[in-house]
């Protein structure tokens, strides 16, 4: 049976494929942040090892947590983990308190050419926590008119419809971001791994909407990326999303070439 394994280090591996099952490695937040903050980043690196393998928390399980002061943090671990995995397929989960060994993940990109670049990119992302329902936060916009098919029954703008308007802002922005190596035959391409959609407030008919779009987070294969839609100058809805670059061969993640790399790290806030 076939073995592969991912962003392989000295010591370690971040993921291990052997047969149709997935291995993880333990998976940490940024030391600083929140316990909320530190599990929604550890989460996001889950769900992208897991996209990067072509799974998805869908098809969880076992799961481990470690928490470094149960007493302290775990109802704010839970309230995280409670909206992350999906309904009805919670997996098998144990967890208990413990002092980690390391407060990064090792072995990440070790593999990959330049994981201290990587590293270093990553943390200065994840460390700005923008405010998404500020227009400030964005420097690339996107302009979407409302239609009379996105209205719902009480005459709002449907909740679907913010999904498509944030797709058309990703689109955009990816678009604009990607350089002419990704156009060629054969190239990777850009695979969504994760939605989540904060409703704030309702849309009408006839109308306009602006979709900002900033980068939040970068890892070795992927972007996270937030977004605020706006109806004039009201926010009503904020989105965050991972993007996974996918190898066409193989149809796993890829690394973010160093081009691609450095013009998002530059879309941050």
């Amino acid at each position: 049976m076939s073995i592969e394994r991912l962003d392989t280090g000295q010591r370690m591996s971040q993921a291990v494929v052997h047969g149709d099952t997935v291995y993880l490695a333990g998976q940490v937040g940024e030391g600083g942040a929140s316990a909320t903050e530190q599990t929604e980043q550890a989460l996001a690196r889950v769900d992208e090892l897991l996209a990067r393998c072509g799974s998805s928390r869908e098809r969880l399980l076992q799961v481990t947590i470690w928490v470094a002061n149960m007493a302290a943090h775990f109802d704010e671990v839970n309230a995280v983990w409670d909206r992350w995995v999906p309904e009805g397929a919670a997996p098998v989960r144990a967890a208990g308190e413990a002092k980690l060994a390391s407060p990064r993940p090792e072995g990440g990109g070790h593999r990959r050419g330049r994981p201290g670049l990587n590293r270093a990119m990553n943390e200065q992302v994840e460390r700005q926590a923008p405010d998404l329902a500020d227009p400030a936060s964005f420097a690339h916009w996107t302009h979407e008119k409302i239609r009379f098919q996105d209205v719902d029954r009480l005459d709002h703008v449907n909740n679907v419809a913010f999904a498509a308007f944030a797709e058309c802002g990703r689109v955009e922005f990816l678009e604009a971001m990607t350089p002419a190596l990704l156009q060629r035959s054969n190239a990777p391409f850009w695979v969504i791994a994760q939605l989540n959609l904060q409703f704030r407030a309702q849309a009408y008919f006839p109308g306009e909407v602006r979709v900002g779009t900033c980068v939040l987070r970068l890892g070795s294969s992927s972007v996270t990326l937030g977004q605020g839609i706006f109806s004039g100058d009201r926010c009503v809805v904020t989105a965050e999303s991972v993007i996974v670059l996918v190898d066409p061969g193989s149809g796993r993640g890829a690394p973010l070439p160093d081009p691609i790399r450095s013009a998002l790290a530059a879309c941050r806030p």
